[in-house]
């Protein structure tokens, strides 16, 4: 009920026949309006495409507490896309990307006022997915949503993130 559904144009990806479907909040939405389209294989029913863009709404109790920091926030949005690749018949994440843009105002009394334009791009990509010789994740090392995130990262392999992290300016 928070959200509008129609039926795209269908197009296709790799030879695989895609359902499009076109979305739209009713009003906000967890602070967010937002609209998108869901591209759906037909042949697995697997989503292996999610666009969406929208406007994040600043709450009313939020905006009293920016400004008795002299903090003014203006037209925030968002841009994400999420794309899976298909292996062997199988839909698995391939490509996470997600922009905002947001405009922040640093207020003054008696000078004036200093403005900044903010855009905040991340892209997350998974370079190889593996699909043979997998095991289950131990039940130990699961991860559960009340306990804190630093206590459930176990970095089993030794992965180091030198010349991973790549910062453009």
């Amino acid at each position: 009920k928070s959200y509008k559904y129609s039926f795209a144009k269908s197009t296709s990806y790799n030879n695989n026949e895609l359902m499009v479907i076109d979305f739209s909040t009713r009003g906000k939405v967890d602070h967010v309006r937002e609209s998108g389209k869901i591209y759906i294989d037909l042949s697995t029913y697997a989503i292996v495409r999610l666009e969406s863009k929208g406007d994040l709404v600043i709450p009313a109790v939020i905006q009293p507490i920016l400004f008795l920091y002299g903090l003014g926030l203006r037209d925030p949005s968002f841009e994400k896309q999420i794309e899976y690749r298909q292996i062997k018949g199988k839909w698995y994440p391939a490509n996470i990307q997600n922009n905002i843009v947001l405009k922040l105002t640093n207020l003054h009394w008696f000078r004036a006022d200093e403005h900044s334009d903010f855009e905040i791009e991340q892209v997350f990509t998974v370079n190889e997915t593996r699909i043979e010789k997998t095991q289950a994740i131990p039940v130990a090392k699961r991860f559960i949503a009340n306990k804190e995130m630093q206590t459930q990262v176990y970095n089993d392999e030794g992965i180091r993130w030198e010349g991973i992290n790549i910062i453009k300016k």
